[in-house]
């Protein structure tokens, strides 16, 4: 064999493996695998990960000014822009957001945190995602929410109207979009967004977090005239976020039986999400804010809910006990931006 130099040897690896990473796309979330159907392999991506951090980020205020229509938090009208008009192949320029709140007895304290983060995570969506311009949000709870009314008081409906313990007790409609959710034409999104997300603590103690997230995606509930009707869109960037302070699981008590719990495992939810956005877990992100096994105030261990957010490649678990949420969403800002960026478009 020829006794190669370091040199040589290094100058033909590299002439090897260059074009080799180059064909892959080396570098950055791409180069994570699906997983397989065999356990718990997807990445839970935490602070810093994606292409921007809590150090490097813009602020909120300048962003906004930078070019472009904004999503109105005030009074002051709605955007304009229309999600056809330009934007590169490959990049976001819708994004549909759904909230699963557990409407159980223990989450008045972080019903209320989340309200008071919601306009600077999707005012920081909006200023990372320059090329989305077109929103939907809504919330589902983890029951079937009777407060709804009739018709759509099944679970994974959106909420239109609250009531309850602890809830904004109103009917949230109009919406300026016609439809059940709410837009980027919103006049106040942030006060429409506080009282359809303020569903209370009179729901059912038995959640089914996951199915009411896929329940709320499916096509059977986005069909025409069903309650969903036009939420979800196919060309959309998919944000699901739970929160909820209970374990997605099946509770069997002696002389009450087994209650609760979505049906099948976390990786029958993953498919679940993934077959209704057409077989693309990459246009999909998960944000969980939920307990942990070492949490402070109380919260059960969410181990099911945290092994369905680390099947997707995009996907990001936050500490529900946190006294605000704010640090959570801006860290996940980068999450979804980088999801954004790798959007596959459907066929």
């Amino acid at each position: 064999m020829p006794d190669f130099s370091t040199h040589t040897r290094f100058t033909l690896l590299a002439s090897l493996c260059l074009p080799l990473c180059w064909g892959l796309g080396c570098g950055g979330n791409d180069m994570q695998q699906a997983p397989t159907g065999d356990g718990v392999s997807g990445v839970t991506l935490g602070e810093g990960d994606g292409e921007s951090d809590g150090d490097g980020q813009e602020s909120s205020s300048d962003s906004l000014d930078d070019g472009g229509d904004k999503l109105d938090l005030g009074n002051t009208g709605g955007g304009s822009g229309s999600a056809d008009d330009g934007g590169p192949m490959g990049e976001c320029q819708k994004v549909d957001l759904l909230f699963v709140i557990d409407n159980s007895g223990s989450m008045e304290d972080e019903q209320a945190s989340l309200v008071a983060s919601f306009g600077g995570f999707v005012a920081g969506i909006q200023a990372e995602l320059s090329q989305a311009e077109s929103y939907h949000i809504g919330v589902v709870t983890t029951d079937a929410y009777s407060s709804n009314g009739a018709g759509c008081n099944s679970l994974g409906a959106l909420v239109t109207s609250t009531g309850g313990d602890a809830s904004s007790n109103a009917n949230c409609q109009p919406f300026s979009s016609g439809a059940r959710y709410l837009d980027e034409t919103e006049p106040d999104l942030a006060t429409k967004f506080s009282c359809i997300a303020q569903v209370g603590i009179s729901g059912s103690g038995d959640e089914i977090q996951a199915q009411a997230g896929y329940q709320a995606v499916s096509p059977a509930m986005n069909a025409p005239g069903a309650c969903n009707e036009g939420f979800i869109r196919d060309d959309a960037l998919l944000v699901v976020v739970i929160i909820s302070d209970e374990n997605d699981q099946e509770v069997c008590l002696p002389f009450f039986g087994c209650m609760g719990g979505s049906e099948g495992d976390p990786v029958d939810w993953f498919e679940k999400f993934q077959a209704y956005k057409n077989g693309i877990q990459e246009n999909i992100v998960v944000l969980a804010l939920v307990g942990d096994a070492n949490n402070s105030c109380g919260a059960d261990n969410c181990s099911r809910l945290i092994a369905l957010t680390n099947w997707f490649f995009n996907g990001s678990v936050g500490d529900i006990c946190a006294p605000s949420y704010e640090t959570f969403f801006n860290d996940a800002i980068a999450v979804i931006d980088d999801a954004c960026d790798n959007f596959t478009p459907p066929e």
